[in-house]
């Protein structure tokens, strides 16, 4: 899957992207060809790290070969870094870098003392806290921004939202440039979202394989996924959040569409731990952000974190969207609703015996937000809804609001049913081989739809097809209920056929490189 770039202006030269490319590897020669496709990718900067080479004899053989301005580091282990000799050999590598022709060198902060400037070379001051998040973190950014730097660096792992935040909140007034993030999975939209807030530029792996740090995106993911070149402080600000979201095609299909509409909104996923969704919007609305898809586990916690809510949401009880108002009014909706339904009948509609909903005895797999929707939306048209799921108190909290028949996760083959809805992630990238049936109780002319879209084809839905079963993929439901919020999102009409393309690119890349991931 890729982006088309935005046409620059005929009256602009083309301009670098705002990305750092970092080359971590041990030959001279891996590290050449990963400098070179950098220099292809057009970004703005390129971080040698002499940390992690084991056969380097002079700097000089990458400012020969470079096109773009070089940035030296020696990153010590301590800092998340490789190097292990001493520091007076550490800063003197940093001297011969300097000298050899590279324009940007990164000192720590504890180690700028140690290390006037030499000429006309720009310094980054940089602090690593591989562990966590200092209680003392704004103190020390302080001292940085004393300090004899062009610009600060600030990176630090972080487990939850308020701990993300706090980092990003670094940007807010900045005195000098300043680069600041969540190292890990809770702290990776940092690394998009800093460019908002005035960060000069972000760093990346040029391949996911050279990643140095945990939750580091790649040159192109940050180009194609996210646009990163069109991202200003006027970008209006959408997401997803969800954990986890690795699997997730929601960014790529999002920010196509919005591509596609000639502005610079942008649409990043926030990995938010569960129980944490309350935590993550009242700590991150600085961020200024004015809609939210809403995926596994925070659907019921959307219900009840909103001040208004759709009609859907109040009597499923779940919402996969959440709009931002200035006012501080929380609007909740449910696209899934007339998605899954939209699906269902669609299979109905096709089977050979032209099925209807009335009467039909419905399995639906799984207790979940999703399944709220389902078991509401089809004991509506008259289905007879038969509700399981891993934790049998939360389908009883269901079936207690919605009237319907509980049965035992372990006793969910023991009845014929004519229809089966997995709301489950059972069979969800990366356990694509895995179902929530046994390949027995499924026959024709029974209708299995899966709502899982990624992959398209998983073991149920593949298992229905060869029993003869009709079956129906997640996918156009998750297309439909993300046009919807679209539509909700940005009141324009969503591109629905380039998100379906989009999303069926993604997932043929997948299957034949099942090495590429999602951002995570």
């Amino acid at each position: 899957m890729s982006f088309r770039a935005l046409p620059p202006s005929l009256s602009e030269p083309p301009r670098p992207d705002p990305i750092c490319a970092v080359v971590a590897r041990p030959s001279v020669a891996e590290a050449l060809a990963d400098l070179s496709e950098s220099c292809k990718r057009k970004v703005s900067l390129v971080e040698i790290r002499f940390d992690r080479l084991r056969d380097l004899a002079d700097p000089g053989v990458f400012t020969k070969a470079s096109t773009v301005p070089l940035l030296a580091t020696v990153r010590r282990k301590a800092d998340g870094g490789a190097w292990e000799g001493d520091e007076s050999s550490r800063l003197d590598l940093l001297r011969r870098a300097i000298g050899a022709g590279f324009s940007w060198v990164d000192i720590e902060s504890d180690a700028i003392g140690s290390f006037p400037r030499l000429g006309a070379e720009k310094r980054i001051v940089s602090f690593h806290d591989c562990q966590g998040v200092p209680a003392d973190l704004e103190a020390r950014y302080q001292s940085m921004a004393s300090a004899d730097a062009d610009t600060i660096k600030v990176a630090c792992l972080t487990r939850t939202p308020a701990e993300s935040a706090r980092v990003l909140g670094l940007l807010a007034g900045v005195p000098k440039p300043t680069v600041a993030f969540g190292m890990g999975e809770v702290g990776q939209a940092g690394r998009v979202v800093q460019l908002k807030l005035g960060a000069p530029f972000t760093y990346a792996a040029v391949s996911a394989e050279t990643a140095v740090a945990p939750g580091m995106l790649t040159i192109a993911q940050l180009q194609l996924n996210f646009g990163v070149r069109r991202v200003n402080a006027s970008t209006r600000l959408f997401g997803v959040v969800g954990d986890p979201l690795g699997h997730s095609l929601s960014p790529m299909i999002h920010n196509n569409a919005l591509r596609k509409l000639g502005n610079n909104d942008l649409y990043v996923p926030f990995t938010v731990p569960k129980g944490m969704l309350g935590e993550f919007v009242s700590s991150h609305g600085f961020l200024g952000i004015r809609g939210l898809s809403v995926t596994i586990p925070h659907k019921e916690d959307a219900c009840r974190l909103a001040t208004r809510r759709s009609a859907e949401v109040e009597a499923t009880g779940s919402a996969n969207t959440l709009l931002f108002h200035g006012d501080g009014v929380i609007e909740a909706h449910n696209t899934d609703y007339d998605a899954v339904l939209d699906s269902v009948m669609g299979g109905l509609k096709n089977h050979p015996a032209g099925w209807t909903l009335k009467d039909k005895r419905v399995l639906v797999l799984g207790a979940g937000g999703v399944a709220r929707s389902v078991v509401h939306g089809l004991s509506s048209r008259g289905a007879l809804v038969r509700l399981t799921g891993r934790t049998r108190e939360r389908a009883d909290a269901i079936a207690s609001a919605i009237p319907c028949e509980v049965v035992d996760w372990n006793a969910r083959h023991a009845e014929p049913v004519d229809v089966v809805v997995n709301c489950t992630p059972v069979g969800m990238h990366p356990h694509a081989g895995e179902s929530p049936l046994e390949a027995s109780f499924i026959a024709a002319p029974m209708v299995v739809m899966d709502t899982i879209y990624n992959p398209e084809s998983t073991a149920l839905v593949l298992m229905a097809r060869e029993r003869g079963a009709v079956a129906v993929t997640g996918l156009d439901m998750f297309i439909s209920q993300a046009a919807a919020q679209f539509k909700l999102f940005t009141g324009e009409t969503a591109p629905a056929d380039l998100m379906r393309q989009v999303a069926r690119n993604a997932l043929a890349s997948r299957v034949s490189r099942p090495q590429a991931q999602a951002p995570r």
